[in-house]
C-alpha cells in the first residue's frame, strides 16, 4: 500500500517515501488495484475475466485522477440480469470510505452498464457466498437505493459514480444487480476503494534478563509510535523498550509527552511510575492507538471499539421497521460499528416513524446517553446506544348513515388526541354518541348499546356509531315484473321525484300489459306504517291498475288518503303489483307514465321517496284486440286467478 492524500487530509514527509498526517488521523490509502484482492461474479463472457474489474487493467494516470478506457467484464447473458451478481475479496477487514465506480463503457455506446443494484457488504473470515443472500451480509444505505451513471461511451472516462460508504469495516464487497442499461447484457470497466488499511503485523514480546520489550514489524518497515495512555505511566525502575527495524524513524513518546527521534534498534527507557500500563503501536496511516501485544505484567486493552446503535422503547420496534441514521447512513433497527478511540460519530432518529404513518406511528422519547435527536458520540470504549420510542395509535370515530353526520350528529371524544386523532399507548378515551333532533342512537358497530363507552388505546381504533333518522321513511323499489329479485335498484336511496333506477321502462303491444313490482320497503329500525299514493296516469286508451296478490288496492292509492300497507318491522317490505295496458284508442309509440309517491303519514306534505313506471305501446301484431275495453289481467299473466280489471279505464 502506498499513502496518498484524500479529503482535507494534510500531509507532511517526515523521511524519504512516508507521509504523515499532521492535521488529520484519517489517510486515505488506495486499496485497488492491488493484488491481493479477487473479483468474482455470477457469470462471465469469454475474456471479460471478472479480475479485470479490481487489478488496474485499462486504468491510466495517478491518483485520484485515473481514467479507464472501456469495459473489462461483461456478463455471459444466459440468465436475468436480476440475478447477476459481482463480488469482492480484499483478503483483509478494511475501514472503507469510498467506492469509485467506472461503469461499463462499451466502444461507441455507455449503454451496456449497471442501472441499479444494492451494495451489500460482509466481515465475515470466510466467503458469505451470493451477495445479500444470507445473514453474512449488511445491506449499505437502503434497498433500491443506489442507481449508477451511464458512461460516455469513449476513452479515458473518469469515475461514472463515487460512492460513500461511510467507514464501514469491511472484508467482501457484494453489488446485487437488479438492472442494467441493455437488456440481458450487463458491463463494469473497474472498481476502486479507497479506506484505511489496518496497520501492518507486529509483534510484542518481553526479555525477562533485560526487562525490556521487542517490537519487530512484519512485513517491512513502517513510520510507528509506541505511547502510553493518557494518565497513565511506567512501572516503578521503567522499563526498557528495544525498538528493531530494518530501516526508517521512529518516534517514542513517554508519559510526560516528550519525543524524540529513535535510531532503529536503539535502546529507550520509558520514565518511572505507577505500576500497571499498556503499550500500543499504531501505524500513521490510522493515527489512532492500535494494541499490537503486553508483556508480561502489563494490561492488554483494545483500540478499536464496537459501537451499537439501536431503537427500542416502541412495540415490537423490530416488526415496526423503525430506522437510525448513523454518519448519514439510514439503517433498519440498529447498527453496529468498529472504529478506533477517540473517533467521532454522528447518531440520529427521525420522528415520527413512519412519516406517513397509518394506525400506529412512533415518536421519538429519548437517547440512552441523554443526547439530542440528533448529536455527535465520541468513542472511547465499547459502547451501546439507544433510541427510545413512545407508541402513538390512531383513532378514527364517525357516524352511519351519512345523512346523519349532515344533519349534525356526531361522536365526541374525551380528551381530544394530540395532533388529532393520534393517542400514545395505554391513554384512557371516552367515546360519546350524540344523536340530533329527528334521529335516534341504536348502536356501535361491535354492537354495543351504551352510547357512552370508555376504551384504553391498545392499538389503532375504529368506532361507528349507528344513528339512524326517527321518521325515516320507506324505501321504495321498482322493478320489471319479468326480472328476478336483483333487478330491484337505488336500495337505502330517497327521491323525492323519481330519477336513475327509480325509473322503469317497457314496450307493451295492444292485447298484452306492461307489469311491474314496486316494493316498499321499512329502512328504520323501529316498525313504522307508511303512505302511498299512486298516479293513474294522463294519456288516453291506457287501463292502470294496482294489486297486491289478488286484491285490487286501485281506488285506494289513487284516492285522496292514500294506501297504507300495514305495520312493517324493521327490514320487512310489501310488494305491490302494478299492471298498465293499453287499448285501442291508445296510440302506437306513444308512453304512459305511472308516479308513486311515499309519506311518512296521512299529513305528511313530503314526499320522502318514490318511482315511476313507464309504458310504450307498440304496432300490434294480429289488428285489434278486445276494442276498447282493457284486457283481462289473469288472461294476460295466466297466474293471477280473478284479478279483474284494472282501474282507470275509459
Amino acid at each position: 500500500f502506498s499513502p496518498i492524500a484524500a479529503g482535507t487530509t494534510t500531509l507532511t514527509a517526515t523521511a524519504e517515501g512516508y507521509v504523515e498526517a499532521t492535521s488529520d488521523y484519517r489517510v486515505i490509502w488506495p486499496l485497488i488495484p492491488n493484488a491481493g484482492i479477487i473479483g468474482t461474479a455470477s457469470s462471465t463472457y469469454s475474456g471479460y475475466d471478472p479480475m479485470n474489474v479490481v487489478n488496474g487493467v485499462g486504468l491510466t494516470g495517478e491518483y485520484p485522477n485515473e481514467v479507464h478506457d472501456c469495459s473489462v467484464w461483461a456478463n455471459g447473458g444466459a440468465i436475468p440480469v436480476s440475478d447477476e451478481w459481482f463480488k469482492v475479496d480484499l483478503g483483509q477487514s478494511c475501514v472503507l470510505e469510498t467506492l469509485r465506480v467506472w461503469n461499463g463503457n462499451y466502444s461507441g455506446s455507455g449503454g451496456y452498464g449497471i442501472f441499479q443494484a444494492d451494495i451489500y457488504y460482509s466481515n465475515d473470515a470466510a466467503d458469505p457466498g451470493v451477495p445479500g443472500v444470507g445473514d453474512g451480509w449488511t445491506l449499505l444505505g437502503t434497498a433500491g437505493g443506489q442507481t449508477f451513471t451511464r458512461a460516455p461511451g469513449t476513452p479515458n472516462m473518469p469515475p461514472s459514480d463515487e460512492i460513500a460508504m461511510g467507514g464501514i469495516s469491511a472484508r467482501w464487497i457484494g453489488i446485487d444487480i437488479n438492472s442494467g442499461l441493455h437488456g440481458t447484457w450487463v458491463h463494469l470497466s473497474e472498481l476502486q476503494f479507497a479506506g484505511v488499511a489496518p496497520p501492518p503485523p507486529v509483534g510484542l514480546s518481553m526479555s525477562p534478563e533485560t526487562d525490556s520489550l521487542t517490537i519487530a514489524t512484519d512485513p517491512g518497515p513502517k513510520p510507528q509510535t509506541i505511547s502510553l495512555p493518557e494518565g497513565q505511566t511506567a512501572p516503578a525502575g521503567g522499563v526498557a523498550v528495544t525498538l528493531t527495524y530494518d530501516e526508517g524513524v521512529i518516534n517514542v513518546f513517554s508519559d510526560a509527552g516528550a519525543t524524540s527521534p529513535v535510531a532503529p534498534g536503539e535502546t529507550v527507557t520509558i520514565a518511572q511510575g505507577e505500576p500497571s500500563v499498556t503499550v500500543y503501536v499504531t501505524a500513521y496511516s490510522s493515527g489512532s492507538t492500535t494494541l499490537i501485544g503486553a508483556a508480561e505484567g502489563f494490561a492488554s486493552a483494545s483500540a478499536e471499539y464496537t459501537v451499537t446503535v439501536l431503537v427500542t422503547g416502541a412495540a415490537e420496534p423490530v416488526d415496526a421497521g423503525l430506522e437510525i441514521i448513523v454518519d448519514g447512513l439510514i439503517y433498519s433497527v440498529s447498527h453496529t460499528l468498529t472504529c478506533y478511540a477517540g473517533t467521532t460519530h454522528t447518531i440520529e432518529v427521525s420522528s415520527p416513524q413512519p412519516q406517513d404513518a397509518i394506525g400506529t406511528k412512533y415518536l421519538f422519547n429519548s437517547w440512552s446517553d441523554g443526547g439530542d435527536q440528533s448529536h455527535e458520540i465520541t468513542v472511547n470504549a465499547d459502547m451501546t446506544v439507544t433510541a427510545s420510542f413512545d407508541t402513538w395509535h390512531e383513532l378514527t370515530v364517525s357516524v352511519v348513515p351519512a345523512e346523519a353526520e349532515a344533519a349534525g350528529c356526531s361522536v365526541d371524544v374525551d380528551p381530544e388526541g394530540e395532533g388529532d386523532p393520534w393517542y400514545q399507548e395505554g391513554t384512557p378515551v371516552q367515546l360519546t354518541a350524540n344523536p340530533g333532533l329527528g334521529w335516534v342512537f341504536v348502536q356501535w358497530d361491535d354492537g354495543e348499546t351504551n352510547p357512552v363507552r370508555d376504551i384504553i388505546m391498545s392499538g389503532p381504533a375504529n368506532y361507528t356509531a349507528q344513528i339512524p333518522r326517527a321518521d325515516l321513511p320507506a324505501d321504495l323499489l321498482i322493478k320489471k315484473d319479468s326480472e328476478n329479485r336483483a333487478a330491484y335498484a337505488e336500495n337505502n336511496v330517497y327521491y323525492a321525484e323519481p330519477a336513475g333506477d327509480q325509473i322503469e321502462t317497457q314496450t307493451v303491444r295492444h292485447g298484452g300489459a306492461a307489469v311491474y313490482q314496486i316494493k316498499v320497503e321499512n329502512d328504520s329500525l323501529v316498525d313504522g306504517s307508511f303512505i302511498l299514493r299512486g298516479s293513474t296516469g294522463s294519456e288516453a286508451g291506457w287501463c292502470v291498475g294496482y294489486w297486491v296478490g289478488t286484491t285490487s288496492i286501485t281506488s285506494q292509492i289513487t284516492g285522496p288518503d292514500g294506501y297504507e300497507p300495514g305495520l312493517l318491522a324493521p327490514g320487512e317490505s310489501k310488494v305491490i303489483t302494478l299492471v298498465m295496458t293499453p287499448t285501442r284508442h291508445a296510440i302506437v309509440g306513444e308512453s304512459e307514465s305511472v308516479t308513486v309517491e311515499g309519506f311518512q303519514d296521512g299529513t305528511d306534505p313530503t314526499v320522502r321517496d318514490s318511482v315511476e313506471a313507464v309504458a310504450e305501446k307498440m304496432m300490434p301484431l294480429y289488428g285489434d284486440v278486445n276494442g276498447d275495453n282493457c284486457v283481462n289481467v289473469m288472461d294476460l299473466l295466466g297466474v293471477r286467478a280473478n284479478l279483474g280489471r284494472g282501474g282507470g279505464c275509459p
